[in-house]
């Protein structure tokens, strides 16, 4: 009998475990619908499966399955737009997190939650969140966490004009090498564009932006960045059509970050267009959604648009109404209290850098004192120093007169340009086309005060040459009436104030390839300069959507006078000498093809041996 009832016991056990199991299995595969729905963005198909998983994990009392689930529900409520709700569900998720349930997703958890701040302008929990999610990294082996949540702490420092703290985390995201095309990646490609749109720099953040779309070239976040760097380089149209099909696609999808981010642009474009009605009243939809919401930021730019169309219908007024307001909720948002936040952050992350700096530094004299080693290196190096100077003292004296000819060969460039220059206002002042040739001349001299600037150094920052070279670029956009654009891009590892070489040296190359490939192609050209380093050489490649070499010979029936081969043969020779010699080629030239063989251009290549503007 005893036995009987055991048997019995044991099979009704067996048939609760294979019930709860299989309970686990619905639960396990309604979050995982809810994860794809929420990867396709699609908020509300994910919620409906998220409240599957919870409904399940109640009922079975299982906490994990619960936790993980409620994390799930919070980030498709925030999708959704419904920011202060989210914010409740994913603290609650965190509770159970705390209670060593799941601990990885704990700071994956807080990540999340200072993102919902940050969308709602609550900079400082998000702050908050965020610094406890860092410190528990530490712990964590979470990569891709790891990384945004350190883009995320940029951000906040972008957000209160601090660049130089904002790109020291992008730095330490980028030291952690986030894979090409993942999220980490174009996330943090994005802010770096960000970054640069904030310091003036469109072209830079242009192209973090289409870095940014790899993996991902449908990116609405994205095309709305786009549309705004039209909107700030004062490019309305292209704007609009970056921006109006993007209102259209975020409100049939309710995005709600997306749908406020190109109402702001598009009322941004109606002020341009002097269309008051639309602007006003679509500020006055964003302020109203974003109130709802509880964000913030987008409450405290449609009232400083608001702002500005009344004060230009002449409503003094709500100008001064929405002012007050705009100047109330950027306070709120940028409180003092953020900024000491932030800046006893960074002061905490000094002390921490100099602590371990003078670890280092007592290490390194411990092991100083245990080796004799040193004394013997160093009394061998004295003697090689001997035996080397007199070579050394050779090389020194060959330095010297390859610096004086390449003054020489610098001498007779000048006159070249400037020739062609003169050509140009002349050809203006024939045609009367005065203005153009005012602004012309003034650009012009502005540039020949550089050149002369310049002439008597060996070597100049690789930001002064740009600098140069966007003046020759933007006169020759004005000679040829914008036939052509130009887009100049570095690798971010680049610190172009940090970096020398020879001066002027890369106009006559840009010069060729507008004048013998741009020059001659039908429809608008396009040339793009782009720089990397590559053992020890700067390598920079110049690339054209012309008519290709070939073409561009049988072409071009222009005089001796006028050809840039002179100033590119001398810029040559310069290049060799600064180089050495002895060196490879120090650039080649070939043609770009498409799949059929076809000729879509011209791509230059250098080799600046960078090392040499030290020596």
């Amino acid at each position: 009998m005893h036995k009987l009832l055991t048997l019995v016991c044991m099979m009704v056990i067996g048939l609760n475990q294979s019930a709860a199991q299989s309970a686990i299995d619905r639960g396990i595969k309604h979050l995982k619908a809810g994860d794809d729905f929420l990867a396709r963005f699609q908020p509300a198909e994910a919620q409906a499966e998220y409240l599957q998983a919870i409904d399940i994990a109640s009922t079975i009392h299982h906490d994990s399955l619960y936790a993980v689930s409620l994390f799930g529900a919070g980030q498709a409520t925030w999708y959704a737009g419904n920011f202060a709700h989210a914010v409740d569900t994913v603290n609650l998720a965190l509770s159970y997190f705390e209670k060593g349930k799941h601990p990885y997703n704990h700071p994956a958890a807080l990540r999340i939650l200072s993102n919902i701040y940050d969308d709602m302008g609550d900079y400082v929990h998000a702050f908050a969140t965020v610094r406890k999610a860092l410190e528990m990294f530490e712990h964590y082996d979470d990569s891709q966490n790891h990384i945004l949540s350190l883009i995320q702490m940029g951000s906040l420092y972008k957000s209160i004009g601090d660049m130089d703290a904002a790109l020291e985390f992008y730095n330490k995201a980028w030291e952690r090498n986030p894979p090409v095309g993942e999220y980490p990646y174009r996330e943090l490609n994005h802010c770096m564009g960000e970054i640069y749109m904030a310091s003036n720099m469109p072209d830079s953040a242009l192209f973090y932006y289409h870095n940014a779309q790899i993996g991902n070239p449908e990116s609405k976040i994205i095309r709305l960045r786009i549309g705004e760097l039209y909107l700030q380089t004062n490019q309305p149209d292209k704007a609009y059509a970056q921006l109006f099909p993007l209102y259209q696609y975020a409100t049939q999808k309710a995005d709600i970050i997306i749908t406020m981010g190109a109402m702001l642009g598009l009322v941004k474009i109606y002020q341009v267009r002097n269309e008051w009605t639309q602007a006003q009243t679509m500020a006055l939809t964003v302020l109203s959604a974003a109130e709802q919401r509880g964000a913030r930021q987008y409450s405290r730019d449609a009232c400083q648009l608001l702002s500005r169309i009344y004060e230009a219908q002449g409503d003094a007024t709500k100008a001064l109404y929405y002012e007050k307001r705009f100047g109330r909720t950027k306070d709120s948002i940028i409180s003092d209290q953020l900024k000491g936040q932030l800046y006893s952050f960074k002061q905490q992350l000094g002390a921490s850098r100099q602590s371990a700096a003078m670890q280092s530094l007592t290490d390194s004299k411990r092991v100083a004192q245990r080796t004799v080693l040193i004394i013997l290196l160093c009394a061998a190096l004295i003697c090689f120093f001997l035996v080397a100077r007199n070579k050394n003292e050779k090389l020194r004296f060959s330095k010297i007169a390859a610096e004086l000819e390449m003054k020489a060969l610098r001498a007779q460039m000048n006159p070249h340009f400037i020739f062609n220059c003169l050509t140009a206002i002349n050809h203006f002042i024939l045609n009367k086309e005065e203005d153009r040739a005012s602004i012309y001349l003034t650009r012009f001299s502005r540039l020949i005060r550089m050149v002369l600037n310049n002439a008597g150094k060996p070597v100049i920052s690789m930001e002064e040459e740009l600098d140069m070279l966007r003046r020759f670029l933007d006169m020759e956009q004005l000679r040829f009436k914008d036939a052509f654009e130009y887009y100049i891009y570095w690798d971010p590892a680049i610190q172009p104030s940090m970096v020398q070489f020879p001066s002027f040296l890369l106009q006559p190359f840009c010069e060729n390839a507008i004048w013998h490939g741009l020059m001659h192609k039908e429809g608008h050209g396009q040339l793009d300069i782009y720089f990397t380093t590559e053992n020890g050489y700067l390598v920079c490649t110049i690339k054209d959507n012309g008519v290709g070499r070939e073409k561009a010979a049988a072409l071009d029936q222009r005089g001796a006078d006028k050809d840039p081969s002179l100033g590119l043969a001398l810029t040559t020779q310069r290049l060799i000498l600064f180089n050495g010699s002895n060196k490879p080629e120090p650039f080649t030239i070939s043609d770009i093809k498409d799949d059929s063989g076809h000729i879509k251009g011209t791509l230059v290549t250098l080799r600046i041996n960078i090392k040499n503007a030290y020596d």
